[in-house]
């Protein structure tokens, strides 16, 4: 992830239970696919818009996805862009 990315962003740290439990999902599926998987673009790269998630849904099966990837798409979906920003964010450290 890019710490960069998230100060670009505008350094946000929305603390609720969603985006903690986002952050969780996150740490977790990274753990399985280090380079972010099937949600490399998102997740890494920091590609924040809806579309880019959708891509993922649609294409990066075979970059590898599971599950988790799924949670993490669909909850990511569900939330503003402050909020994904947040979740990545917490879940590399960047804030507490």
């Amino acid at each position: 992830m890019c710490e960069n990315c998230w100060h670009k962003e505008g350094s946000p740290a929305i603390e609720t239970p969603k985006v903690r439990r986002l952050a969780a999902d996150i740490r977790g599926f990274l753990k399985e696919f280090p380079g972010g998987g099937g949600l490399h673009i998102v997740l890494d790269d920091w590609n924040l818009k809806r579309a880019h998630i959708r891509w993922c849904q649609r294409e990066g099966q075979e970059y590898g996805w599971n599950a988790l990837a799924d949670r993490v798409a669909a909850q990511m979906l569900k939330m503003s862009a402050a909020q994904r920003a947040s979740a990545l964010a917490l879940a590399e450290d960047y804030w507490r």
